[in-house]
């Protein structure tokens, strides 16, 4: 038998004798890399959800200031990456693997999952302001982490372990040093460090020789935790910039126009002179000169054009103020917007809240600027927004102690406040489910209760009844009128005018992001009225449209033939100083020869002044849909909304009628 102690053997030859132990502890460091990015990566499934639902806005609203919601998410995000950290360790003990248990590598790797997951995080901060759907998010944060991770860590191999590019010493590492900012990379390279200081040490232990080197040195992955540290610091504080800058309080050019005020209805332009005063103490919202324009490839969009208007506090004034501020104070307490899709109504909505910033002019909240509050100063503010800004996990009752927690309410009230909550808005048969098992007019209902919480001094209220049922809708009918009462303001936006008509004291209807009109429903009906609304119902056996239509212009020869379903006539007929007693005796005195089943005479229905305003509209995209391609796309889906509304209006108008005015026999 032969001995050779101690063997001499060059490096290169070692490094061709390990080759493919290398490249399967690169298989390791890679699978080990699928499993962790997966763990900051769906962090992003919560952020985006809580963006596009608007709950993020809506915790802002109720006091949770950027700092607060950004560190506080970091703070469970790390606890996460250390809990993940803690189960990695257990798996790397528990199956024993050598390279990654020996000496000081065990620790060693564990810091450098903790580094990655935080550089990830701040990534993922970052990256989830480009997406709108979690999913879609999840999988491209994901895909995009691994696919950098392996192609880098493949150019490496490459370069380093294969030998099959030749670079100079120089490229190789200025392409390490510059790949170790990619979180990905610097896991695997990190890993891949480790094992290859670890199969160097077991070899060189053969010929009692340690080589081995502290794994915590910057020669290892000291580089590694220092650039990890400091790309998630930096990232982090970027992202905070950004938001700030999002909800900054940079104030908007006051540019303005005087040729934007051209053909103004004399309502809107009152409205206008009303609100630049400056010393108006009485309104808790003014909106001043409010526009704002989207850049698009087709050109600049201006979906918010020059709006004014304010809504008054909701409190009773003594009676030493004057009648006018008086009766402004007691009747105008509910604003309404009414408008097409597309009109502006969430753009307008999303600049009271802060989330978008005018081009120009400013809205202010007790005389403050909405974008120079601070968010504690939101607490005379309530907002339920389009979207059910609700977390599917939580239950009713958690919902609203939180944003009671939220609001500042004293935590020894907070349970009778939640219970009355709970009652105002039938919910307490299910208080204790989660959201996601309930229906959809729950969840509506749910969302104003949180609006409502603390007693707000104004609500905003996007489209809070829609996906509702009569009943529900009832509720929340009472609810708002309840807090009207109560010294609250509210701002409301919708496309059902029975809904305005009942709950508003005052509207404004929006087209192509101006104000077409404003004042108290019963105004406008009478302002832009066409007049009474005849309609009459046939016997279903025994009917003769013609004669119906040539008795009815007989007697008034100025009516005109609205729409006639089956059995049933509808007319329009000015008012040109006809006696409405003079219409019912005509209709009362032909019902038998007729055979009327019944007939009614109305006002003018808000429906009808709403689609004679769309109507307009309609005519201004077809002037001018010849000069764009992008006016003729905007035209097709604006016509297709615009008859939609028309349609819904004129069935509403057919089937029934909702004004007081309107008397049936």
């Amino acid at each position: 038998t032969t001995y050779s102690h101690p063997f001499h053997i060059r490096s290169a030859q070692l490094g061709d004798q390990s080759l493919m132990q290398r490249a399967g502890d690169a298989g390791i460091a890679l699978i080990i890399l699928v499993g962790f990015v997966f763990i900051p990566t769906s962090v992003v499934f919560f952020l985006v959800g809580e963006r596009t639902r608007e709950e993020k806005q809506l915790q802002r609203i109720f006091g949770v200031g950027t700092l607060l919601y950004w560190f506080s998410a970091l703070i469970w995000d790390m606890v996460t990456i250390i809990v993940s950290v803690a189960l990695s360790a257990v798996i790397i003990i528990t199956f024993q693997l050598p390279v990654y248990t020996a000496r000081l590598n065990l620790p060693a790797v564990l810091l450098l999952l903790f580094f990655f997951g935080w550089a990830m995080i701040s990534i993922v901060y970052l990256m989830e302001k480009m997406f709108q759907e979690s999913s879609i998010a999840f999988m491209v944060i994901y895909c995009l982490a691994l696919f950098v991770g392996m192609n880098t860590m493949v150019m490496r191999l490459l370069i380093d372990v294969f030998k099959i590019v030749e670079v100079s010493s120089t490229f190789k590492s200025t392409f390490e040093t510059v790949a170790l900012v990619f979180p990905p990379y610097a896991l695997l390279s990190g890993l891949v460090d480790i094992t290859r200081n670890q199969l160097f040490a077991d070899i060189f232990t053969l010929f009692d020789q340690d080589v081995y080197e502290n794994p915590f040195s910057m020669k290892l992955l000291g580089r590694h935790y220092y650039t990890l540290a400091v790309e998630g610091a930096l990232l982090f504080v970027v992202n905070l910039i950004i938001e700030y800058a999002c909800f900054s309080g940079i104030k908007a050019n006051k540019r303005s126009s005087l040729s934007c005020y051209c053909n103004e209805d004399s309502d809107v332009a009152e409205e206008r002179r009303r609100v630049a005063q400056t010393n108006n103490r009485y309104d808790i919202l003014r909106v001043v000169n409010v526009s704002r324009v989207f850049n698009s490839i087709f050109g600049k969009k201006m979906a918010v054009d020059h709006i004014s208007f304010a809504v008054p506090k909701g409190e009773v004034l003594s009676l030493v103020t004057s009648v006018y501020l008086l009766y402004k104070s007691l009747f105008y307490q509910c604003f309404g917007l009414l408008g097409v899709n597309g009109a502006g109504k969430t753009t307008l909505f999303r600049i009271l809240t802060g989330q978008i910033k005018p081009s120009s002019g400013e809205a202010r909240i007790n005389n403050k600027s909405i974008h120079r509050l601070l968010s504690s100063s939101y607490q005379h503010l309530g907002y339920c927004p389009q979207a059910d800004a609700l977390d599917f996990v939580l239950s009713p009752r958690e919902h609203l102690k939180i944003y009671a927690k939220m609001k500042g309410i004293n935590s020894l009230h907070i349970p009778t406040v939640v219970i009355e909550s709970l009652h105002k808005f039938q919910l307490t048969q299910f208080a204790d489910i989660p959201v996601n098992a309930l229906s959809r007019g729950t969840k509506r209902k749910l969302c104003l209760a949180i609006a409502m919480i603390g007693n707000p001094k104004i609500v905003l209220l996007d489209e809070p009844t829609s996906g509702m049922d009569p009943l529900s809708r009832r509720c929340l009918w009472q609810n708002i009128q309840n807090a009207v009462r109560t010294q609250c303001s509210v701002v409301l936006t919708s496309h059902s005018m029975e809904e305005c008509d009942i709950l508003c004291s005052r509207l404004a209807i929006m087209v192509n992001g101006r104000f077409c009109c404003i004042g108290s429903p019963q105004y406008l009906k009478h302002k832009f009225g066409t007049g009474y609304t005849i309609t009459l119902r046939l016997s279903e056996k025994h009917y003769n449209w013609n004669e119906a239509i040539q008795l009815i212009k007989t007697a008034f020869p100025c009516c005109i033939l609205r729409a006639h379903h089956h059995n049933m006539l509808q007319f329009t007929l000015p008012t040109n100083n006809i006696a409405l007693s003079a219409i019912f005796i005509t209709l009362q005195s032909a019902k038998q020869s007729l055979r009327l089943q019944d007939f009614s005479v109305s006002q003018t229905t808000l429906d009808q002044v709403f689609v004679s305003f769309i109507n307009q509209q309609r005519n201004e995209f077809n002037e001018i849909s010849h000069n764009s391609n992008e006016t003729k796309y905007v035209n097709k889906a604006f016509v297709a909304s615009s008859l939609h509304i028309d349609q819904c209006a004129h069935k509403n108008s057919i089937i029934h009628s909702t004004e007081s005015e309107t008397t049936t026999f």
